[in-house]
Order: structure tokens, then sequence, then C-alpha cells
């Protein structure tokens, strides 16, 4: 069996309080790079499956 999760790497990756549509959010910045933003999307997906 392979090992399925995905860990995090704050390094590269910032995190600031904002508003969007007069909701409350977080954005989540980081430098514009394809890996990045794969590696940020299986992380999300990962977190959204149920256990």
């Amino acid at each position: 069996m392979t090992n399925t999760k995905y860990f995090f790497n704050k390094q590269y990756y910032s995190f600031e309080p904002g508003q969007h549509r007069k909701q409350e959010i977080i954005w989540i910045v980081f430098p514009y790079d394809l890996k990045l933003i794969e590696h940020l999307k299986k992380i999300l997906k990962s977190q959204m499956e149920p256990f």
C-alpha cells in the first residue's frame, strides 16, 4: 500500500486574512509556480476526502 497523504511544506506559502465578496477569507500567497499550484490542489483535495 502506498501512502496517499501529502505533507504541506509551509516555507513556500504565506497566509493573509482578507475579504472577498464581503466575506472574511484567508488568502494563500505564493510565487507563481505550476508545481506549487499542483501541490496545493492535492493537499486541499486530500483534506476534503472522508476518512
